[in-house]
């Protein structure tokens, strides 16, 4: 079971961290101690090859997802042609 641990904290400190998740759009803490958490750990040599790595195997499931949107899409797209061409020869649409 993972540990849950809870951290505060105030004055510049909460007042920086406020306006960092501000700037970048962060509507939780939580995600924007994660992005600090993963930038401060991908600045170390061995970290960034890690965090590079992943970072590729990311972007390239990202594309093959949305290359194989892309060809479903025309796909139905080229079907949903072909049927709307064969109403119009049968006189629908007149």
């Amino acid at each position: 079971m993972a540990k849950t641990y809870a951290v505060r904290i105030n004055g510049e400190v909460a007042e920086r961290f406020a306006e960092y998740m501000a700037q970048n759009s962060h509507t939780s803490p939580t995600e924007a101690l994660r992005e600090i958490l993963a930038v401060h750990f991908a600045s170390t040599p061995v970290d960034g090859v890690a965090f590079a790595a992943r970072e590729s195997a990311l972007a390239q499931t990202k594309h093959w997802a949305l290359t194989r949107m892309t060809q479903t899409f025309q796909e139905l797209h080229r079907e949903a042609r072909e049927a709307v061409q064969v109403l119009e020869a049968q006189g629908y649409g007149r």
